[in-house]
């Protein structure tokens, strides 16, 4: 089964989807951390600021990788794409060579079979001038 480049591609843009969704929640978050600290004023506020910048840095590198894989599916993806193809003519290209290496083998066949029985009938053409030569010299010595 091949591989299905605009499946792939989906997936990919679905990743940018999601890339993009986690960014717009970290903006949330960062806004009602604003709102939170305009509301709350204590020290109590300290640690949890901490805890969502904490949170935000980790869902904006979330963001930040689920970004970069839509390239990398996609590299991936048509590389796969490529590599079947490439299979797929080197396929072809050995049945043809095939097919080739077996139409040489018999004409090479039935060249050598050709020659050999020209040679023959010329061996035979000239053995029976030979002897035809031969036995004329024998009629003329008696």
């Amino acid at each position: 089964m091949g591989i299905n480049l605009q499946l792939a591609r989906s997936q990919a843009q679905q990743t940018t989807n999601y890339s993009n969704d986690l960014k717009d929640i970290k903006t949330s978050m960062a806004r009602y951390q604003s709102e939170l600290n305009q509301c709350w004023k204590s020290d109590e506020m300290v640690p949890i600021n901490a805890a969502i910048d904490q949170i935000m840095n980790k869902t904006l590198s979330a963001s930040n990788k689920m970004g970069s894989l839509n390239n990398d599916i996609i590299v991936a993806a048509t590389a796969l794409y490529e590599l079947e193809k490439a299979k797929e003519a080197l396929d072809v290209a050995k049945r043809e060579l095939d097919k080739a290496q077996s139409l040489y083998n018999f004409h090479a066949d039935h060249l050598s079979e050709t020659l050999l029985n020209s040679a023959k009938d010329k061996h035979t053409a000239a053995q029976n001038k030979y002897n035809a030569a031969q036995a004329k010299v024998r009629s003329m010595m008696y």
